[in-house]
């Protein structure tokens, strides 16, 4: 952390005037016991101090999750190939001008085909 103590009462004493603020109220609050206290350096990975924002990193996480070795990106794309082509090449017919202009509003005794037409692919 960055900020200190004697910051607090400079910017408390400066700028809200106040003459002797108390900043011991939060002292149980902040206190670390020993025993849980950092006693080395934290971040000293060479990777830390190569990105120097916050753009840089995300870049290089991203990069590594692109590494990173998933069932979208190995197995399940290989083995899913020929459903993918199956079912692009049943759509196609739906596409066809004669099937797919009909209205949405058209008469139930204009569309008999295309119930007849759905009743036998559904059985």
């Amino acid at each position: 952390e960055g900020v200190t103590r004697d910051d607090i009462e400079k910017l408390l004493t400066g700028a809200f005037k106040l003459s002797s603020p108390d900043l011991t109220a939060d002292d149980d609050l902040t206190a670390v016991d020993a025993t849980y206290r950092r006693e080395g350096e934290i971040m000293t990975h060479p990777i830390f101090r190569m990105h120097h924002s916050e753009t840089q990193m995300l870049r290089y996480l991203k990069t590594l999750e692109n590494r990173d070795l998933a069932l979208n990106h190995s197995m399940i794309s290989l083995g899913s190939c020929t459903m993918k082509l199956n079912a692009t090449s049943e759509m196609i017919p739906v596409t066809w001008p004669e099937f797919c202009n009909i209205h949405p509003f058209a008469p139930h005794d204009q569309v008999s085909g295309y119930h007849e037409m759905i009743e036998d692919l559904n059985k």
